[in-house]
């Protein structure tokens, strides 16, 4: 089974939030660190993202360079 990633950039973080929600992503901030887990909230300033170690996190979507998905391949 193949995989394809879909990168998500800053300005349509909130336009696909509903593509996003309840899945793993990786988030690539502005300063070049990454924090993957599970996409619970996305607002209009903020994303709620929860770890792997269920600890959640407040990401400003100014600071947010990037989203990417993996995602199934159709194959």
């Amino acid at each position: 089974m193949g995989k394809r990633q879909q990168r998500v950039f800053q300005a349509q973080i909130v336009p696909q939030r509903l593509q996003l929600l309840n899945k793993l992503v990786q988030v690539i901030l502005r300063s070049g660190a990454t924090s993957t887990g599970f996409c619970l909230v996305i607002a209009a300033e903020q994303l709620i993202l929860k770890d792997m170690k269920q600890k959640q996190h407040k990401i400003l979507i100014a600071d947010i360079e990037e989203i990417v998905v993996d995602q199934k391949a159709i194959y």
